[in-house]
């Protein structure tokens, strides 16, 4: 939970690419998002047990790869969907992609998002709601191996969260197991 009472929801995948079949690491992370929308983030305490619908001005869905992933996600996907969470109305979206990687990386968004829309609701995806999906989602990727640009931050991070501070190795070995 955020400090406004939003959610962040992080799907964490290795080598991520824009793989295009239904069931690549993309469409996985990215079915998330589809569901959440459907079903809604847990409200603010002491009321978690009732959902409300996401709000993008304070919910988040985070994508996040590592340093294994393409430039086209690295980077295309990444600038791409940031472009697109304050995107104007009036513009089209294939406006937000700059160049070839981007064009891709939007491609592919739009495809695995309009499968997986149907999947769910056996309806077609239509503009207003492409647009509305994508506002709260973000794609990064992380340099988290030792001596990678984000590696000393997250380190610091979690440092910062615990309470007996000298636990922090103890979190970073258990947390590179389950990933």
């Amino acid at each position: 939970m955020t400090d406004d009472a939003g959610w962040v929801m992080i799907q964490a995948k290795q080598g991520l690419s824009l793989g295009t079949s239904p069931t690549s690491a993309l469409a996985d992370a990215l079915r998330q998002l589809v569901d959440v929308l459907a079903t809604g983030v847990p409200d603010r305490p002491p009321h978690q047990d009732v959902l409300r619908p996401i709000d993008v001005s304070r919910d988040r869905i985070l994508v996040l790869a590592d340093d294994r992933a393409p430039k086209t996600v690295r980077q295309a996907l990444a600038d791409v969907t940031h472009r697109l969470a304050g995107w104007p109305e009036a513009v089209p979206l294939d406006e937000a992609a700059t160049n070839t990687d981007e064009r891709d990386a939007l491609a592919a968004l739009r495809s695995h998002l309009k499968q997986l829309w149907r999947e769910r609701n056996g309806t077609e995806l239509d503009d207003a709601m492409l647009r509305r999906l994508v506002r709260p989602l973000r794609v990064r990727a992380m340099h988290l191996r030792e001596g990678g640009a984000d590696h000393q931050a997250a380190r610091l991070m979690l440092v910062g969260l615990l309470v007996d501070q000298d636990e922090a190795g103890n979190l970073w070995t258990a947390l590179g197991r389950v990933s």
